[in-house]
Parts: structure tokens; C-alpha cells; sequence
């Protein structure tokens, strides 16, 4: 059994809104592909279910972590996405993902199947700023 692949991180635009391309899906594949952590199949051989789920503040840290003491070159595929590894971070800091509740706080999923019988797909998704204590 071949493991699923978790594809991220994206980042959305000034107004809040991400929009994921086909080809940010297949270079952030290839970058997971190639980090040979887990045992995966081809992408295109994987089950057409996704699921949509935002990083919670600990989770951010953790890739920047990561990112800046283990893992502190581009994977294949990041170097079109990202033009170095410093501007990979700075996205990263700069993310409001900190402010949000966890996924796992939020009611509900967002799951679909993507198997090419609708090229553009629009999901809300909605998320919850943490309240400080």
C-alpha cells in the first residue's frame, strides 16, 4: 500500500482568496516525491480524493523549523514555485496562519473527488481566528 501525499504548502493572495493550479498540484507533488520520506505511487495512479485543510499555527512553526535546520534546499518542483528557500521561509513567516483556530477545532471537512470531470472547482473555506485567552 502506497501513502497518501499531503501537497502544500499554498499561499492565497491580499484578498484572502488561494487559488491552486494543476501545475502548482503536480510541482508540489513532484517536491514530496522526491523528498523520499514515505512510499509513494505516481500521482497519477493516487485515488481522486482531496482534502482541504489549512496549517494551524503549530503546524507553521514546525515547516519553518523543518525548513530552516533540516530540510534547507528546495525539493524538486519548489524551485518553480519558490525562487529560493529564504523567499520559501518568508512566505512562510508571513502567513496569518498563527491567528487561525486548528483545522481540527473547525466543524466539518473539505473533501471532494477530483477526477477530471470538472477542471475548475470553487470551494469556501472558511476559517476561524483564535480568540486570545
Amino acid at each position: 500500500m502506497k501513502n497518501d501525499y499531503h501537497l502544500g504548502p499554498f499561499f492565497s493572495g491580499e484578498n484572502g482568496v488561494l487559488t491552486i493550479t494543476r501545475r502548482q498540484l503536480q510541482l508540489a507533488a513532484a517536491a514530496e516525491l522526491s523528498s523520499g520520506l514515505i512510499d509513494y505511487d505516481a500521482i497519477e495512479n493516487a485515488f481522486p480524493f482531496v482534502e482541504i485543510v489549512h496549517w494551524s499555527g503549530y503546524e507553521l512553526e514546525r515547516a519553518i523549523d523543518a525548513r530552516s535546520k533540516r530540510w534547507t534546499s528546495l525539493l524538486d518542483g519548489e524551485a518553480k514555485l519558490y525562487e529560493s528557500m529564504s523567499e520559501l521561509l518568508r512566505r512562510l513567516r508571513a502567513s496569518g496562519n498563527a491567528s487561525l483556530l486548528p483545522a481540527h477545532e473547525r466543524t466539518g471537512r473539505l473533501r471532494d473527488e477530483w477526477n477530471g470531470t470538472r477542471p475548475d472547482r470553487k470551494h469556501p473555506y472558511i476559517v476561524s481566528l483564535a480568540t486570545s485567552a
